[in-house]
């Protein structure tokens, strides 16, 4: 095939037949293109990169494919849009929203200074490199290589769960750049199996999504966004206090998942577990450094990733297995019970065979002298430790059924396409016999009513085609809160037309008053009786306008006369 028969795909970056409106190898279409809130498809930085389609976004950033015009290498292009705050120039540079500058700059420096320091740590081998840094359209670009990875959420899918002595290289290895991290003055905030990443063989872990802080927490002046079962009690609170406890929770959750195949949410259900409905070969140890972990109050829990190994570290060279161990898991004090969260409340913590956490004053003295007797301990033989660890950890080939299997064919694995920023009813056609869209329903400030606006798993993971996947994806309500439409002196089916088309409820009572004409809106009012008028704001899932019109008399008699017919 001759080069003018091919073109560029901007879903992937590869040379596709140039007369087919699909790619073959991520199925885009040649006719997608970004939206206006986004870089043009097309366009190029500095000359440097080509940027292709969106491949997902979130309250701080934007990622795009993209292609290194000097090597001929895919990339990812992530860029800092805040689009709550900002807005986009047709030139493509971005600009703060009114009132909007100071915020925008703040974390604009927030965001340059995490991805500058996150580049000096590039000799990691489980941080994903960074290539670049850009500053330009009054924003900042940071390049990644479009590495192929597989998420732990998409293996965990497939494996359900992970014995300890499988899993354990990995955890030993997530925590060593942790301790690193944090070091470094960085807290991830969301470490979930979404943003931890496998390599093709499932031998190597990797760490991304690296986010300031407001996206990570709630109610703040960005648009957040948290991981349900993951995410720590204080990221729920605007007022609380964070820090390297808040990733040692994280972290003590992940490990939960991948040793039961359940979050902490889906084990609170059923308060009391016994250890038979976990996973076997479980130490003791293990699940009593969880528990520490887990603690709502981040007083009391593990204070730091490197006490949180230490303890792994301890009990995985005691070789305690869990036999009879009852775990019991308190779902008001997760926090995670119908999402909210609750203040803290002593003794309902998390414990282990019958044994509360809930510390009397005697206990907690008997506690520290033995932590220190540890702590002298450990200090002098951590270092050792960890190498024999590796030594005795050796890497093993785990069977992944979902990327290698006997009969297997290269063409069965396909990308999966990004979904976010697309119209529900556009996404819902021409998918792969294989794929089902679950939906779930939101309201978003930003996002246009029926866009789809998070998906899991996320565009470009790969997935096998010949067997079932389901794609967990949220839509938008559009804004919570509406204005209203002119009420007063209007007839009714304007103006309840108008409101349908708002999504507002409504419920109409006709009266008399003289001084309007028949089936004209003459007050308007709320539950609770104040009234309410057109301009002013209203939350669709909870108020209801009542609307009072003036009642048409001929008609109201024909009706009591028809009824009273119907009687005789």
């Amino acid at each position: 095939m001759q080069n003018e028969d091919l073109r560029l795909c901007m879903g992937c970056m590869n040379y596709v037949d140039s007369s087919s409106a699909t790619c073959s190898v991520c199925g885009t279409n040649k006719y997608e293109e970004n939206g206006k809130e986004f870089l043009k498809t097309g366009s190029t930085l500095g000359k440097e990169y080509l940027v292709g389609n969106v491949h997902s976004f979130d309250g701080e950033h934007v990622i795009y494919i993209g292609k290194d015009l000097m090597s001929g290498r895919t990339c990812l292009i992530k860029e800092y849009f805040p689009g709550i705050l900002s807005s986009r120039l047709q030139t493509g540079e971005l600009v703060p929203k009114l009132s909007s500058e100071v915020q925008y700059k703040t974390f604009m420096v927030d965001f340059l200074d995490l991805h500058q320091t996150l580049k000096q740590m590039n000799a990691f081998e489980t941080l994903i490199k960074i290539e670049n840094i850009m500053v330009c359209n009054k924003t900042v670009y940071v390049i990644y290589p479009d590495v192929k990875l597989i998420s732990l959420a998409a293996y965990l899918e497939k494996h359900q769960k992970l014995s300890w002595e499988e899993s354990k290289r990995w955890i030993f290895s997530l925590n060593h750049l942790l301790v690193n991290v944090h070091s470094n003055g960085i807290i991830h905030r969301g470490l979930s199996p979404q943003t931890i990443y496998l390599d093709s063989n499932c031998e190597s872990i990797f760490l991304w999504d690296f986010s300031i802080p407001p996206v990570r927490t709630k109610n703040t002046q960005i648009r957040y966004q948290l991981f349900e079962g993951y995410s720590a009690p204080e990221q729920y609170f605007s007022n609380k206090w964070q820090g390297e406890w808040t990733d040692v929770y994280s972290m003590a959750c992940v490990l939960l998942k991948i040793l039961t195949g359940r979050t902490l949410k889906e084990l609170s259900e059923d308060f009391f577990v016994a250890k038979s409905k976990l996973n076997e070969g479980i130490p003791v140890g293990v699940l009593s450094t969880i528990s520490r972990a887990l603690c709502k109050d981040r007083q009391e829990r593990t204070q730091t990733i490197r006490q949180f190994n230490s303890g792994l570290l301890a009990d995985c060279h005691k070789g305690e297995l869990a036999s009879d161990a009852t775990v019991v898991f308190d779902a008001s004090d997760a926090g995670l019970n119908k999402g909210k969260m609750g203040e803290v409340k002593r003794g309902n913590e998390l414990k282990i065979d019958g044994v509360s956490r809930s510390k009397s004053k005697s206990f907690l003295k008997v506690s520290v002298f033995i932590g220190l007797i540890l702590i002298v301990s450990f200090v002098a033989y951590f270092a050792l430790s960890w190498v024999n660890e590796q030594k005795e950890i050796k890497p093993q080939k785990m069977e992944i059924s979902h990327i290698e299997e006997k009969n297997h064919k290269k063409n069965e694995l396909k990308k999966l396409k990004s979904f976010m920023g697309t119209p529900y009813e556009e996404a819902s056609k021409n998918l792969d016999k294989n794929i089902k869209l679950n939906v779930t329903y939101e309201f978003d400030d930003d996002m246009k009513e029926g866009v789809i606006v998070r998906q899991h798993p996320l565009g470009g993971s790969p997935y096998d085609s010949t067997e079932p996947l389901n794609v967990e994806i949220t839509v938008s309500k559009g804004p919570e809160l509406v204005k209203l439409p002119q009420l007063r002196n209007r007839k009714i089916d304007e103006v309840t037309k108008e409101l349908d088309d708002l999504g507002v409820k409504y419920k109409i009572f006709p009266g008399d008053n003289y001084d309007f004409e028949v089936d004209v809106v003459y007050y308007s009012d709320k539950q609770d009786g104040e009234e309410i008028k057109g301009g002013e704001e209203i939350k669709r899932n909870k108020d209801t306008v009542f609307l009072h019109v003036k009642k048409n008399e001929d008609k109201e008699a024909k009706n009591e006369e028809q009824l009273e017919t119907a009687d005789v």
